[in-house]
C-alpha cells in the first residue's frame, strides 16, 4: 500500500539569528496580502493564524476517483471575542499534470466547529465552503479562483480549525501525469465587520506534495474447464479458468473478491459445504490446472441462494503481465445424478470487486480503485458445468428395459416399423433373440422375424410388414441377462398399433377454378393433391384437357410432389369453355388412385378488340356503373395496366388500376366506375375521361356524368 505525501510549512528552513522582519503590502483592489515568514506568523490582531499548509494528496489516485483530498490549510484563531472569516482563496496545480479537463471537479470544505478535526468528504463535520455550493472547475487552466462564503468559514475565539482542497478525477484522467495542488492566495473578509487589515492572513507557505493519477483497470477472460463427468463425492473437480490482466503496466490491481454464479442443472446441494475454491496458478504447467496450483486462503465458499462469494484474505494483486486462476467445486456425496454443476461470472463489472488502494492516515476516507473490469470474454457457454454420475460399487441391480420404440400404447405405428428397446445396461448378446424377444399380433400369433442385439440396444425386425389397424404385443423375457449374468426381474411386455390404410389422394386446389371465367388465353392448368403423387402416372393420359366440343387440346404435364401443370401447346380461344379431367390413372406413391375422375370446367375471356366504356351516362338516381373491358394487350397476360379518371381540365380525380399485370385485372373485367373520385365520394355534372395505358398503347374513353 502506498504512503500518503504530507508535507507540512514546518518544513521550511528556520530564520537565521537576527534576521529582519519584512513585510510586503499588495493593494488589489480593497484585497491586502501580507507574506510573512514561518516565525512570524504567532497571532494578528484579530485573532487568526495560519498554523499549517499540507499536502495530503495520496501517493496514488486510481482515474475516476471523487473525493481525494489534496491539500489542507489549517488556522488557528486566538483567545478573544473577534470573529473571523475567509472569503477568497487561489490555488495551483503542481506536478506533470498538463491537462486540467482531467480533474472533473473541485471541493472546498471546511471543519466546523465542534468537527473531528478529519477530512471526512462532506459526510460529517465538513461543510460546503465554496460561495453559492461547489463544485467548481478549472475549466482548462491551472490556476484557480474560489470564493467561499465568510459566513461558512468563520472563525470564533479559540481552536484550530482546517480548510481542505479536495478533487474529483474524470474516469478518462491521463495515468501518466503526476497532479497536486497548493494554495497561493488567502483573503480575509469579515463576517459581521470589516473587510480586511493588517491582520490578513498571510500567503501560506508553497509545499511540493504530488501523487501518481493511475489507471487500475482489468481486462478479464473466462473459459469453462469442465471435464464431461465427475461422480458424486468428487473434490477439486476443475469448472472455470479466470485470466486477469492489468491496463496500466505500471500499477498493480488489487482484487477483494469474486462473487461467482451457479451454472447448470443442479441446485446449491449438488455442491458440498464450502465446496467452491480458487486456486493460484502456481502448479508446473502454466496455463493449466494441476496438481501444484495453491488453493488460495480464504478464497473457499458455500453456494447459498446459486450464489458464492470468494473473499481471500490476501488482496489478489494483478498487473501487465496477467494472473491466471482456478476455480474447482467439490461434488457432494448426495448429488443429483444426471444433473450438471457449473460455475460461472454473471457480471464482470459488478462481481468482481476491486479492494481500496489508498488509506489517508489523515482523513477518514479511503481512495477506491475505478474503472475495474474494462473489458471481458463472454461468460462461457460450454465448458464450465460437469455432468454428475453415480458411483457403483458392486452390479448387483437386475436390468431394466428403459426404452421401447414404439412406445406402449401407441397408435399410428408404421406398417415397417421395426421394434426396438434399450436396456439399462449392457447385455449377454446370447441371452437376447427370437425366444426371450417376441412379438405376437391381436390373435396370441408369434410375427416372425429376427433380433439384433449391440450393447444395451435391441431391435427386433418382422420378416414382413406388419398389418394394417392390428395392435400387437411385444415382450421381452426373464431369460435375457446382463453381462454379469444378472436376469430381469420380471417380463416386460408392451403394446401398439398398427395406423389405418392411407387414405387415397384427392385433387385440393386447382387453378383456374371451377367455373371460372375471364380466364387468359394464354394460361397453363395447375392442380394441387392431397399428397405426393407417382410422376410416371401424371400425365397427358390422366391429366386432360377439352374444348366444348370435347376436342383434346394438346400439352405437356409436369409434376412435383404434390403438384401437377397441365401446359398448353397454343394459346386458347376466346370464349370459350373447357373441361379439365383428372382421372383414376393419377397414382400416389404408395400405389392407391382417386377414388373417381375429379372434373372442372372455366371459361377464356371475351374477345374484345379495342377498349370499351359500357354505359358511359350516368344518369340522374342510376346506380348503374361504367363497364371498362379491356382487351390483353399486344405484350401479352405480363404487360401492365394503368387506368386512371380525369376532368376535361386534365386534373387526375382516381386511379382504377395502377401498373398491374394484365393477368392479375383479368379475372376482374369488366372494370365498374360509379362516377366517384379517389376518396369514394360522388363527382358533379359533366364530362369526364378514362385513360387506359400500358406500355404498347394508350386509348381515352369518355363518360357523361348527369346529376
Amino acid at each position: 500500500m502506498r504512503k500518503t505525501i504530507v508535507q507540512e510549512c514546518g518544513t521550511c528552513p528556520r530564520v537565521v539569528k537576527g534576521a529582519f522582519l519584512f513585510t510586503v503590502f499588495m493593494i488589489l483592489g480593497g484585497l491586502t496580502l501580507i507574506l510573512l515568514p514561518r516565525s512570524a506568523l504567532a497571532q494578528d490582531e484579530h485573532g487568526l493564524s495560519i498554523q499549517s499548509h499540507a499536502s495530503i494528496v495520496p501517493a496514488s489516485i486510481p482515474v475516476g476517483t471523487s473525493g481525494v483530498g489534496i491539500t489542507r490549510l489549517q488556522f488557528r484563531s486566538g483567545d478573544n471575542d473577534d470573529t473571523t472569516s475567509i472569503s477568497h482563496i487561489e490555488i495551483t496545480l503542481t506536478g506533470t499534470l498538463s491537462d486540467s479537463d482531467d480533474i472533473a471537479a473541485v471541493n472546498v470544505y471546511f471543519e466546523d466547529s465542534g468537527g473531528n478535526l478529519l477530512f471526512d468528504n462532506g459526510t460529517v463535520d465538513d461543510v460546503d465552503a465554496v460561495l453559492g455550493g461547489g463544485p467548481v472547475t478549472f475549466g482548462g487552466g491551472t490556476t484557480l479562483d474560489i470564493d467561499l462564503d465568510p459566513n461558512t468559514v468563520a472563525f470564533g475565539w479559540g481552536g484550530s480549525r482546517y480548510l481542505y482542497i479536495v478533487f474529483d478525477f474524470a474516469s478518462d484522467a491521463n495515468s501518466a501525469e503526476t497532479v497536486g495542488c497548493v494554495i497561493t492566495k488567502v483573503t480575509y473578509g469579515a463576517q459581521f465587520t470589516g473587510t480586511g487589515g493588517p491582520g490578513s492572513p498571510a500567503v501560506p507557505p508553497a509545499h511540493s506534495g504530488t501523487g501518481n493519477v493511475d489507471d487500475y483497470e482489468v481486462t478479464l477472460t473466462a473459459t469453462g474447464i469442465a471435464p464431461a463427468e465427475a461422480a458424486q463425492g468428487d473434490e477439486n473437480v476443475e469448472i472455470l479458468k479466470l485470466v486477469f490482466t492489468a491496463v496500466d503496466g505500471s500499477v498493480t490491481a488489487n482484487i477483494d473478491s469474486i462473487e461467482l454464479r451457479r451454472a447448470g442443472t443442479g441446485t446449491d446441494g449438488d455442491v458440498a459445504a464450502s465446496g467452491v475454491t480458487l486456486y493460484d496458478d502456481t502448479g508446473d504447467t502454466s496455463g493449466s490446472y494441476d496438481s501444484g496450483d495453491t488453493a488460495i486462503g480464504g478464497g473457499s465458499g458455500s453456494l447459498s441462494g446459486g450464489y458464492v462469494l470468494l473473499n481471500p484474505t490476501s488482496n489478489l494483486q494483478v498487473a501487465s503481465a496477467g494472473k491466471t486462476f482456478f476455480v474447482t467445486v467439490n461434488i457432494a456425496a448426495t448429488a443429483a445424478v444426471t444433473k450438471t454443476v457449473g460455475i460461472d461470472v454473471e457480471d464482470p463489472s459488478s462481481d468482481v470487486v476491486f479492494v481500496d488502494v489508498e488509506t489517508d492516515p489523515d482523513i477518514t476516507t479511503q481512495y477506491t480503485q475505478k474503472g475495474f473490469i474494462t473489458s471481458s470474454s463472454a461468460t462461457p457457454e460450454s465448458g464450465n458445468t460437469v455432468a454428475i454420475e453415480e458411483i457403483v460399487t458392486e452390479d448387483v441391480t437386475p436390468p431394466t428395459v428403459t426404452f421401447t420404440d414404439p412406445a406402449d400404447g401407441e397408435t399410428d405405428v408404421l406398417i415397417t416399423k421395426d421394434i426396438d428397446l434399450i436396456f439399462s445396461e449392457d447385455m449377454d448378446a446370447s441371452t437376447v433373440n427370437t425366444s426371450s424377444f417376441l412379438l405376437k399380433d391381436s390373435l396370441n400369433s408369434a410375427v416372425s422375424g429376427t433380433v439384433n442385439i449391440s450393447g444395451s440396444n435391441a431391435t427386433f425386425v418382422p420378416t414382413s410388414n406388419l398389418e394394417y389397424q392390428e395392435t400387437y404385443t411385444a415382450m421381452v423375457t426373464t431369460a435375457v441377462q446382463d453381462l454379469a449374468g444378472n436376469p430381469m426381474a420380471e417380463n416386460y411386455t408392451w403394446s401398439f398399433t398398427v395406423q389405418d390404410p392411407p387414405l387415397p389422394p384427392a385433387v385440393t386446389f386447382t387453378d383456374p377454378v371451377d367455373e371460372e371465367r375471364n380466364v387468359p388465353t394464354a394460361t397453363d392448368i395447375d392442380v394441387i393433391f392431397s399428397k405426393d403423387m407417382d410422376a410416371s402416372t401424371v400425365n397427358t393420359s390422366s391429366f386432360l384437357l377439352r374444348d366444348s366440343l370435347d376436342n383434346a387440346v394438346s400439352g405437356t404435364v409436369s409434376v412435383s410432389g404434390r403438384n401437377a401443370t397441365f401446359t398448353p401447346l397454343s394459346t386458347l380461344a376466346y370464349e370459350t369453355t373447357y373441361i379439365v379431367t383428372i382421372n383414376t390413372d393419377a397414382l400416389d406413391l404408395d400405389g392407391y388412385s382417386l377414388t373417381e375422375d375429379y372434373v372442372w370446367s372455366f371459361t377464356t375471356i371475351e374477345y374484345v378488340p379495342e377498349p370499351i366504356a359500357a354505359n358511359n351516362r350516368i344518369l340522374p338516381g342510376s346506380t348503374d356503373p361504367v363497364k371498362i373491358y379491356i382487351p390483353e394487350p399486344p405484350g401479352g397476360p405480363d404487360e401492365r395496366v394503368t387506368v386512371q379518371i380525369f376532368t376535361v381540365t386534365g386534373e387526375r380525380i382516381a386511379t382504377l388500376v395502377n401498373n398491374t399485370p394484365y393477368s392479375q385485372i383479368v379475372s376482374s373485367l369488366p372494370l365498374l366506375w360509379y362516377g366517384k373520385n379517389q376518396r369514394q365520394k360522388n363527382l358533379g355534372p359533366g364530362l369526364y375521361f378514362i385513360q387506359i395505358r400500358t406500355s404498347s398503347y394508350k386509348r381515352v374513353l369518355k363518360v357523361l356524368i348527369v346529376r
